[in-house]
């Protein structure tokens, strides 16, 4: 069972939305930075995911793609589908980590079983594809490795998430 969020919880992020887009208050990508960090401390998975993207692309913020994986990570290990995503995409790409197809893949499957039912859509096509997408395609036993570490990923609540360093070598 979740934990209920202290009042004044949702504030920090709440505001930094409203930065970030210049809703009612000029935009201002770095009093959004500020207010997501703070909100990120207090463990806001939504704004660990959104502090992530503005550091990953660097608009408006200065950019640290290390950084935003760290976030990204926090977020998805407690199960917040878009940091998953991410996360496949970045693997994907190699952007901020090692390219990795097969790490790629598990969180593209993980973020698909966590997802509320009737929305994939959402996910983009490449990072649900990314066995296919990757940079070099995936064998067989790399898509059953990422097919079997994205079900525990799952079943441990998305504790054990990593593909162990001795598997990713057959994706390099």
């Amino acid at each position: 069972m979740r934990q209920p969020r202290p009042v004044g919880f949702a504030a920090p992020y709440v505001l930094a939305g409203l930065y970030r887009d210049g809703e009612g208050v000029k935009r201002n990508l770095a009093l959004a930075q500020s207010w997501l960090t703070k909100a990120a401390a207090q463990g806001d998975v939504a704004a660990q995911t959104m502090l992530a993207s503005l550091l990953e692309t660097g608009d408006g913020v200065p950019k640290d793609v290390p950084r935003a994986v760290t976030l990204y990570k926090a977020a998805a290990a407690r199960g917040h589908v878009a940091a998953m995503v991410a996360l496949s995409r970045l693997y994907l790409n190699g952007q901020g980590v090692a390219h990795d197809g097969v790490q790629a893949l598990v969180w593209a499957t993980t973020a698909l079983s966590t997802f509320p039912a009737g929305m994939p859509d959402a996910i983009p096509k490449d990072v649900i594809e990314a066995g296919v997408t990757a940079k070099k395609p995936l064998s067989p036993a790399d898509i059953e490795t990422a097919n079997h570490v994205a079900v525990v990923c799952v079943q441990t609540h998305y504790r054990l998430c990593d593909v162990r360093p001795a598997q990713t070598a057959k994706s390099d």
